[in-house]
């Protein structure tokens, strides 16, 4: 995540697209912009929290 402006221009965007398309294709709907804030609030279960965790990948080579 960047922590300000320098780090935010070497953000590498197209990365974060394919990971935002491979997290639709598993059902899990993250903010589309590199940019943009995700909360989590009362409506998240536990057991909706989990099911992100599990469907989220931690390192995918294609994603890096």
């Amino acid at each position: 995540m960047p922590a300000d402006y320098d780090d935010a221009r070497t953000t590498d965007e197209q990365a974060y697209a394919r990971l935002h398309a491979e997290l639709l294709a598993r059902g899990v709907a993250f903010a589309p912009g590199a940019y943009e804030a995700m909360f989590v609030s009362l409506a998240h279960t536990t057991e909706v929290i989990g099911t992100t965790r599990r469907r989220t990948p931690e390192r995918q080579p294609d994603l890096q």
